[in-house]
């Protein structure tokens, strides 16, 4: 028979619900946990990121501050060059055309200024830079701020900025003619003060964003005109290009996820410009966040947890255990002294518990106990008793009877016999074994003799006594005249007829009448009807027929 959860000893069910609570707590808390802390993580991770974009912005706003305040100084020396061109403009008579702008360019900047004079369509129509010979401002939109210089007077500097295909640094400053017909420009070449401004750099900011947050795979930083600071020979990618579009033209960053390696990158622009100054030199930057460390972390942290919660199951495992074995114990105990009770051994001691309800319930078996040994002794007594009044009985119909018997009736109909006493072979030459296997009584009973026989059935159904005589005929075919008596029994519950008693003696008159006369006489008067319904110690087998 396979184990069951019912036959399972408790101790076993105790551990194992113990077990499977503490496993149910465990990994719960375990779970709980490690969504907490994953979401922390990621929230961490999150607002590293934000932070770190605010610091890379004031930093580049901040190094932008101080170049500008670099740029700044040189505004001294550009003015007094601008008077100086002015100067020259004026001797020139006015006429452009007949500047001579190298001589000017050498005798008088000593080659550290570029020279233009920039037209009424703000075109760059004479200048010392032939690169720059026809340039266009209108295609920079600074049509507006150049109009403004021409129809006005003074000095307007710019800041220090990079060509976009040689990477030079120049430092730039306009001024208007007195006639209003050219602006002119003068570019200072960054040979004379490139060391001292690139004492401060974007690039050195770059690096402390990337030791400060461990998330952070790359930093990139491009002007308007999509080149990379502090790279000057990268050229941007298709792709890449297209994203800095977006952010120029839209002036807002965005986040972009790479759909093969899942790297998250985020665009930010940092406006820079300058309402005092022509050049805008607002950035665009690009942060790449890398997921290893956060995966890293996950994986630090499901092996924390993993770890923790083995321990704890361990340590449940042994705890349940322990606390199974100590709470069954007394059971277990008690059990041992119950079986050996139950055996038999009503002597047996019920050992005692320190838990209070086991000795209380210790102390109630042994009560119980003690009372069952009394109602034994009692039943042992009057099963002593009946026995000799069961003896009493056998003797006395043993006088007055040859045979007797109790028949009880079975829910289906059929009549068994609960019990018999005395010797039918004195009657018939039969046992009790011999008339049932042949039919009973009904089967020996002449032929002319069975409808008194039937009476004594008919009479039993509706509770009432009766007795008869009939002829039998004998094993050795010899017919017997036969005196037989029965007494209905009443179920007092249900007001049936359930049973009944039968007895008998042979009253054949052997060579006179008076045989058959005092064998009537002899008629038994009642001790016989009190016999109780008990199987006699002779026999216990049953029949299903006859009366």
């Amino acid at each position: 028979m396979p184990l069951t959860l019912r036959s399972r000893p408790f101790s076993q069910t105790l551990f194992v619900f113990i077990v499977a609570l503490i496993v149910l707590i465990v990994v719960g808390i375990t779970v709980v946990d490690y969504t907490i802390a994953e979401r922390n993580l990621r929230e961490h991770q999150r607002l590293l990121e934000e932070q770190t974009e605010i610091d890379l912005t004031n930093s580049i706003i901040l190094v932008d501050a101080g170049l500008k305040l670099f740029d700044d100084t040189l505004n001294g020396q550009m003015s007094s060059g601008l008077e100086q061109f002015i100067a020259e403009y004026e001797l020139a008579g006015r006429n452009a055309s007949a500047m001579d702008l190298a001589r000017i360019k050498h005798d008088v900047f000593h080659d550290t200024m570029d020279l233009y004079m920039i037209n009424a369509s703000n075109m760059v129509e004479f200048t010392t830079y032939p690169p720059d010979q026809d340039l266009d401002f209108g295609e920079f939109e600074l049509d507006e701020y150049l109009n403004g210089i021409r129809n006005a007077s003074g000095f307007y500097p710019d800041r220090v900025i990079r060509e976009t295909e040689t990477g030079v640094l120049r430092k730039y400053a306009y001024a208007p003619t007195s006639d209003h017909r050219y602006v002119l420009e003068l570019g200072l070449i960054g040979e004379a003060f490139r060391d001292e401004r690139h004492r401060l750099q974007y690039t050195a900011t770059i690096e402390d964003i990337k030791e400060l947050n461990p998330y952070v795979q790359d930093v990139r930083i491009f002007t308007l005109f999509k080149r990379q600071v502090g790279n000057s020979s990268f050229r941007p990618d298709a792709m890449l290009s297209e994203r800095l579009d977006r952010v120029i033209a839209n002036r807002s960053g965005f986040e972009w996820i790479c759909p093969k390696t899942a790297k998250k990158i985020r665009y930010a622009y940092i406006d820079l410009r300058d309402n005092d100054y022509a050049s805008d030199i607002s950035m665009v930057t690009e942060l790449s966040y890398s997921t290893q460390p956060l995966e890293a972390a996950l994986a630090q942290t499901v092996a924390f947890h993993g770890l923790a919660a083995l321990a704890a199951l361990v340590i449940g495992l042994v705890t349940a255990s322990f606390v199974s074995r100590r709470l069954t114990d007394p059971i277990r105990s008690l059990v041992g002294d119950v079986n050996a009770i139950a055996k038999g051994d009503l002597d047996h001691p019920i050992e005692s518990s320190p838990s209070h309800e086991f000795t209380v319930l210790g102390t109630s078996i042994a009560t119980m106990v003690g009372q069952l040994k009394g109602t034994i002794e009692q039943l042992r007594q009057h099963e002593a008793n009946l026995s000799e009044s069961e003896d009493r009985y056998r003797r006395t119909l043993d006088l007055v009877s040859d045979y007797a018997y109790c028949r009880m009736l079975d829910p289906d109909g059929h009549w068994t016999t609960v019990w018999w006493s005395g010797t039918p072979e004195r009657v018939c030459l039969y046992s009790f074994d011999q008339l049932e296997k042949i039919g009973g009584w009904e089967a020996i009973v002449h032929a002319d003799d069975r409808a008194v026989l039937q009476r004594h059935l008919d009479a039993v159904l509706v509770n009432e006594l009766h007795e008869s005589e009939f002829r039998v005929i004998a094993r050795d075919g010899e017919v017997r005249w036969v005196s037989h008596r029965t007494m209905p029994i009443m179920d007092p519950l249900t007001g049936r007829v359930t049973g009944y008693y039968a007895a008998g003696q042979d009253v054949t008159e052997t060579g006179s009448g008076t045989r058959r006369r005092s064998g009537r006489a002899r008629r038994s008067t009642g001790s016989w009807w009190r016999m109780p319904a008990r199987s006699s110690s002779g026999s216990g087998r049953t029949a299903r027929s006859g009366t």
